[in-house]
């Protein structure tokens, strides 16, 4: 599993993989999102991974076969033109093991905590920048009403929900 600086897995992860060493993997449907330094927490019930890129856990005597796989090779793709494929586009690992045969299951927890507004997520601080600058009133408002909601739609931050991704602030 690949996991970067802006990512906070469960602490229930390790124990429930070993539990099931036949599975091929799992891929992270539910968890959350966090902007650093708030009270409050979004919870996404679904569809984590096309948000978050620490989201796929993969069955180590199978990394081998997709680490060198062609991106052409996944259907559905927007990212057929890059060369190789290097797990950075995390939305296309569970199509391509589909494809193999080696499918992924969905975690029956929530897995990992997303969080922004940190200054590590530089990827995620180019989109809203340029989404600003070159989208249409349209397209603002959309990003600006989802922005709003996802507050609106928040949870206190929980003592369990600290102490399941250690989730502490940083000074």
């Amino acid at each position: 599993m690949i996991v970067d600086a802006d990512d906070l897995l469960s602490c229930n992860i390790a124990k429930f993989v070993t539990q099931y060493p036949e599975c091929y993997g799992w891929c992270i449907d539910k968890g959350y999102e966090y902007r650093e330094g708030t009270k409050y927490i979004y919870y996404m019930k679904s569809k984590f991974y096309d948000k978050c890129g620490s989201c796929n856990i993969i069955r180590f005597d199978l990394l081998d076969k997709y680490i060198n796989a062609d991106v052409a090779d996944i259907t559905n793709s927007d990212i057929a033109d890059i060369g190789g494929f290097n797990f950075l586009h995390h939305q296309s690992i569970p199509p391509l093991m589909i494809k193999n045969g080696t499918p992924l299951e969905k975690l029956p927890f929530e897995g990992a905590v997303y969080v922004i507004d940190h200054g590590e997520n530089m990827w995620l601080g180019a989109i809203t920048s340029n989404m600003l600058k070159q989208a249409n009133f349209k397209d603002l408002f959309l990003f600006k009403l989802r922005r709003f909601v996802k507050k609106m739609l928040s949870q206190r931050l929980s003592d369990s929900i600290r102490q399941t991704f250690s989730l502490y602030t940083l000074s």
